[in-house]
């Protein structure tokens, strides 16, 4: 598995507004191949401050996302939200551990 960790910062008192076009376009929008599980989450400590995390089946599946017109089109709309530097890093998942949920079946 492969996740994608960005983190920016928007313009204050635009989060409602940044939220909103966020959900239009990737959480009501088309979802890409590959794409297991999405996150924006909001920094407690700086309410201007955020991350996305993506969780995606493949580093090919996520490259082929980012190279694609929608994915443009989906940046083009967000790009007026933000200052400042926006970071963005590609991770490949070594190890994970599910802490929560149902009980395994004996």
């Amino acid at each position: 598995m492969i996740l994608r960790i960005g983190r920016g910062h928007i313009k204050p008192g635009t989060w409602n507004a940044f939220e909103e076009v966020y959900r239009n376009l990737l959480v009501d929008g088309e979802q890409p191949r590959g794409l297991r599980e999405r996150w924006l989450v909001r920094d407690v400590d700086d309410e201007n401050g955020g991350y996305t995390v993506g969780l995606w089946e493949s580093n090919e599946d996520l490259l082929d996302w980012v190279k694609s017109e929608s994915f443009a089109e989906i940046q083009a709309q967000l790009k007026p939200f933000f200052v400042g530097d926006y970071q963005v890093h590609t991770c490949e998942a070594r190890l994970h551990e599910r802490l929560t949920g149902d009980a395994p079946e004996s």
